[in-house]
């Protein structure tokens, strides 16, 4: 059965087949740094229905390109989600905070994985994350 990740701007919808298979689009993220970013995620089955997603946890990680450490001890962006919108609808986002992407500008990586409540790990797509500089400096 495959899965489709279903999302809004800044992502276009993304499918993934299951067991290793390859995505048929990778798509580039942008952000603005200091920006309040949201990225709404719906998993769905091949015929569109809802997967339940409880007990899920999202992974969410931007890197430089040249970072080859063998954790994420040096992401510029790690988010985790445990809380979901709608777990049983397959709903959920990833909520960045203006502190979150306050990070270095640049064409960076990144990707969204899943853990299953079955300890399953997969990663739902990866790309080009484009981190722009951002002109207005204060906030408050």
């Amino acid at each position: 059965m495959a899965e489709n990740l279903q999302s809004t701007p800044p992502f276009a919808m993304l499918r993934k087949r299951p067991q290793g298979g390859t995505m048929s689009l990778q798509p580039n993220l942008t952000i603005r740094r200091g920006d309040t970013v949201t990225l709404p995620l719906t998993f769905t089955d091949s015929n569109d229905n809802p997967i339940d997603i409880t007990g899920w946890k999202v992974y969410f990680t931007v890197k430089k390109r040249d970072d080859e450490a063998v954790d994420d001890s040096e992401a510029l962006i790690v988010k985790d989600v445990t809380v979901h919108t709608d777990p049983t609808g397959g709903i959920t986002e990833i909520a960045l905070t203006a502190e979150d992407t306050n990070v270095l500008p640049g064409n960076h990586l990144y990707d969204i994985q899943y853990k299953t409540a079955t300890s399953d790990i997969k990663t739902v797509t990866s790309g080009n994350a484009l981190v722009k500089k951002d002109v207005t400096r204060r906030t408050t």
